[in-house]
């Protein structure tokens, strides 16, 4: 059962294959995320709007990606993701969660 912690309510929230990968620091933006996509080799994450629980933006990012590498900068407008690209070298996207 999963809970709104502004009112105790329990409600049926976000399910299916995405797990909560970051929250913003401010609490406004939620990220969640899938693994891996049924399609191939690849990341889809969504960044909720908490206040009106609605999907901002969908990304899809074409490499697999652990959702505990996702982080937001301390005002809660980018987010970061990094990713391995074999076979050592780590890479980092920014997105900016007003634009996507």
């Amino acid at each position: 059962m999963e809970y709104d912690l502004r009112t105790g309510e329990a409600f049926a929230g976000y399910n299916s294959a995405y797990d909560v990968a970051a929250l913003s620091p401010d609490g406004r933006w939620l990220v969640v995320f899938e693994e891996i996509d049924e399609d191939g080799p690849g990341t889809t994450f969504k960044i909720i709007d908490i206040s009106t629980e609605e999907e901002i933006h969908r990304i899809y990012v074409n490499t697999v990606m652990d959702k505990d590498n996702f982080k937001f900068d301390p005002d809660g407008e980018l987010l970061a993701g990094t990713f391995l690209v074999p076979p050592d070298s780590y890479v980092t996207t920014f997105w900016s969660v007003e634009t996507g």
